[in-house]
């Protein structure tokens, strides 16, 4: 547990005190920033126009699924952009410096040195996501009425979001010294785990459903409408133990081929 907490420490540091982890952030806070006023400005355009028109006045607006569910999709696909730029350097970089082969000589095991690392992506992410929660304040301050399951369960799927992804991104950095190839592996495997049950139905009932069952968008969907299912967050939780298993076993071979 020591090597995990110093590892994690050294690690966190460096990326408090890096600028491209708050050039991440900024361009992060900056687009969701923007998706949610562009949602929040769309929705009051509908509720103007049903308010005068009166054959439209018969439709519901709800201001939790008109705007949340969106928003919170959106700050996903953000997540998907921009982690990669964070979890790029856990070990590429390391590699890069000739550092890691010496991190690898510390009393500490593959498990504990990885565990420092991935906890440190995680809260890196983290703290990027957490200040979103001041754009539902603000709407809130200004008359705004949400959904608080809806947001609690949202921000629990980002929770587990985060997680999945800092795994991977782990991976592809133990994968080479190049961190811009980290990031594009990263970037590249995300999107194809995103996109993997778009159109699948077109494949034929089973396969489409294996598919969808892959799928990342499938499973965080339903955090964005309030619903929490137990299928779900294993998968969040498998996905993220088959990746952070596979880049354990890469750092293993690691150590023995010195």
């Amino acid at each position: 547990m020591n090597a995990v907490w110093a590892v994690f420490q050294k690690d966190l540091g460096i990326y408090l005190k890096s600028y491209p982890a708050y050039l991440a952030a900024a361009v992060f806070l900056a687009v969701t920033g923007y998706f949610f006023y562009w949602e929040l400005n769309y929705f009051s355009l509908v509720c103007y126009r049903v308010a005068s028109s009166p054959e439209l006045q018969g439709e519901g607006l709800n201001l939790t699924d008109a705007v949340l569910s969106t928003f919170f999709m959106n700050t996903a696909v953000v997540l998907l952009l921009v982690l990669p730029m964070v979890s790029m350097r856990s070990f590429a970089e390391e590699r890069k410096l000739g550092t890691l082969e010496t991190l690898l000589t510390y009393p500490a095991s593959d498990a504990a040195v990885l565990s420092g690392k991935f906890i440190s992506v995680w809260c890196v992410a983290l703290i990027m996501v957490a200040p979103t929660a001041i754009f539902i304040l603000i709407s809130r301050s200004v008359g705004g009425v949400f959904d608080l399951r809806v947001v609690a369960t949202a921000y629990t799927g980002l929770f587990l979001l985060c997680g999945a992804f800092a795994a991977l991104g782990i991976l592809t950095s133990v994968m080479t010294e190049s961190q811009l190839v980290s990031v594009v592996l990263s970037f590249g495997f995300l999107v194809l785990f995103w996109m993997i049950g778009w159109g699948a139905e077109i494949l034929g009932h089973q396969p489409a459903a294996a598919l969808q069952a892959l799928s990342i968008f499938e499973h965080f969907r339903n955090f964005t409408k309030g619903i929490v299912h137990v299928r779900d967050v294993v998968y969040f939780a498998l996905f993220t133990l088959f990746f952070l298993i596979i880049t354990k076993e890469r750092l293993g071979t690691r150590r023995w081929a010195r």
